[in-house]
């Protein structure tokens, strides 16, 4: 092979370059890291300094020998929950970007909604944009890194004295590519995976150089701050171990930050050291807010007769696909909330006969455990399993106390007169602990717990639920950084 010269390269075209990246494997030197470093407050704040840190950022496949940094300091780690408990393997991703689905950087003219020649707002104007396509799928693979808040009393002269430093581990097992329709859709025909998207453009609302990323993100992760009694390797990193932490399972996001040809990132500088982050505001010209919209002409928010594009412009995130069952018209279908909630025990007992003094009436049996009575560590994976977001304790055993506070109005439907327990309801229809109930006819809550008694429930282990927004959509954002002498 030869260079070309830079007349044969004038005769050269094509749709742009493909990059591929097949068995790759990503890892920083574990003393390598990216730093924010936090400077004396100003006078009168009550402000400590606060250093940032993050380092170790490794990405590498799921499966795999856990990896040890060397012989003498390495360590193993287990493969916990979710397979969320070591933070990189010594295997690469087999398919991060195949030859047929690859990254690919090109010059594309797009057909949007833009200023004509006459400098009016309409819609099928084009325009030339320099993007970077990501691919639409691609394996799941495990991503990880450290970090480290410091927080210390800093006045310029002294030296800073550390008031303390918080270290934490995040795992992620995912890939950068998401659904087109929101996680509502799974099972139909019009949820086709889509990767990442950025494109450089000049915005023809107010001629600004600027940047459109719409970020699409799918998988589950893990964030823990317990560390391994042992303390920290001969590398002087630090150990987690591999269960305890907040879980954020069954992830599927899409964040559309800017639309062509009207709205765009921009960065720029304040003038006193601190710089703005801003994504344009939406113009006040119909085509543009139409486009943005999706809806326009309809009365309310509506979840049916949606267009293709509507997907482009409006964002979503959940957790979780256990949702409550809905038949209405214009409501979020889900298959069913789960009763498996937490692992532990009842200080009183899984099913007890509750006096009639506790109740002021007639004896009832409490199920503070309706459902699985979960106990040991083979269910907190379970709670985990259970998708969503939950929490874990340190290890099995270690336990936290929660009052059910039962105190509350008694109410028939269908207006309440009181709010919920925290935890355990029970109702006439026995809907179950943490299920709720579609027919609210008869619903009775229990009556108001004499002689100040609360049960309590021992946890180690907690699943907090799921959660869904969908229909996220951005007029205008800026964010102004803020050093603390500017305050």
């Amino acid at each position: 092979m030869i260079p070309l010269e830079e007349a044969e390269m004038a005769d050269v075209s094509g749709a742009g370059l493909a990059f591929t990246f097949e068995d790759i494997r990503f890892q920083m030197a574990p003393t390598s890291y990216i730093e924010q470093i936090g400077g004396p407050p100003g006078a009168g704040t009550s402000f400590n300094r606060g250093d940032l840190r993050w380092f170790g950022l490794a990405i590498s496949g799921i499966t795999g020998t856990g990896m040890t940094w060397t012989t003498e300091g390495g360590h193993s780690c287990g493969a916990g929950y979710n397979n969320l408990g070591c933070p990189m393997t010594d295997s690469g991703v087999a398919n991060y970007a195949t030859h047929n689905n690859p990254f690919v950087l090109r010059v594309f003219d797009y057909d949007r909604v833009g200023r004509n020649e006459a400098n009016q707002w309409v819609a099928g104007v084009n325009a030339t944009v320099l993007e970077l396509l990501g691919p639409s799928d691609s394996d799941a693979f495990r991503w990880s890194f450290w970090g480290e808040v410091e927080a210390s009393i800093d006045d310029g002269v002294s030296p800073r004295d550390i008031l303390g430093i918080l270290q934490s581990q995040s795992i992620i097992i995912g890939k950068p590519a998401a659904h087109v329709r929101p996680p509502s859709q799974f099972g139909t025909s019009n949820n086709a995976l889509a990767g990442p998207l950025l494109q450089l453009f000049q915005s023809q609302t107010d001629g600004s150089l600027g940047l459109l990323y719409h970020s699409r993100l799918s998988g589950d992760y893990r964030l823990s701050v317990n560390q391994i009694g042992a303390g920290p390797d001969s590398q002087g990193l630090p150990r987690f171990t591999d269960q305890e932490g907040l879980y954020f399972t069954d992830v599927n996001a899409f964040l559309p930050l800017g639309q062509l040809h009207y709205q765009s990132i921009v960065l720029d500088g304040t003038g006193d050291g601190n710089f703005t982050i801003e994504l344009t505001r939406l113009p006040n010209a119909a085509p543009a807010y139409t486009d943005l919209y999706q809806i326009a002409g309809q009365n309310g928010y509506q979840r049916t007769g949606r267009s293709d594009r509507y997907y482009e412009t409006h964002g979503y995130v959940n957790w979780g696909s256990g949702f409550p069952t809905c038949g209405g018209a214009n409501c979020l279908p889900g298959t069913g909330v789960s009763g498996l909630r937490y692992s532990g025990i009842d200080p009183d007992g899984p099913n007890r006969n509750v006096t009639n003094a506790e109740f002021g009436g007639t004896a009832v049996t409490a199920t503070p455990q309706v459902g699985t009575v979960v106990q040991g560590a083979s269910t907190r994976e379970a709670i985990v399993a259970e998708g969503g977001i939950s929490f874990v304790s340190r290890q099995p055993g270690v336990n936290w106390s929660v009052p059910n506070n039962q105190n509350r109005a008694v109410y028939l439907a269908p207006v309440p007169g009181g709010s919920p327990s925290f935890l355990v309801e029970r109702y006439s229809t026995n809907c179950g602990i943490f299920q709720g109930c579609n027919n609210n006819a008869g619903r009775r809550a229990n009556p108001d717990y004499l002689n100040n008694y609360n049960p309590r429930l021992n946890m180690d282990a907690i699943n907090i639920g799921t959660a869904r927004i969908e229909g996220m959509m951005f007029q205008h954002l800026k964010i102004t950084s803020l050093g603390a002498t500017n305050l």
